[in-house]
């Protein structure tokens, strides 16, 4: 399965806008789970606000994980998103193809 293939089935979980897809927490760590056992990367994971207006990012609460080894962005992923209180932010999850 690739990144859009596992992209594609969290739609429903989450909302999309502007070719992004936004998550909670929750659907967030259970698309990290769907890309873990894919064997794919993860790229960041950025964190936002949603208005009616716009997705507001919240620079200080990014994750870049670009240069990590396709293992170990799974597990930061995981931990960083599994450390937060919910405060309703909203999650978007960057993965990589194979």
């Amino acid at each position: 399965m690739g990144s859009e293939d596992i992209q594609n089935k969290f739609k429903t979980r989450g909302i999309g806008r502007g070719g992004a897809l936004f998550l909670r927490a929750d659907g967030a760590l259970e698309l990290i789970t769907e890309v873990d056992n894919s064997n794919l990367p993860i790229f960041g994971i950025e964190c936002f606000v949603l208005t009616s207006e716009e997705a507001k990012p919240l620079p200080g609460q990014m994750l870049d994980l670009w240069n990590g080894e396709a293992g170990d962005t799974w597990v930061t992923a995981k931990e960083r998103l599994n450390s937060r209180d919910d405060k309703g932010f909203y999650f978007e999850v960057v993965v990589g193809d194979a």
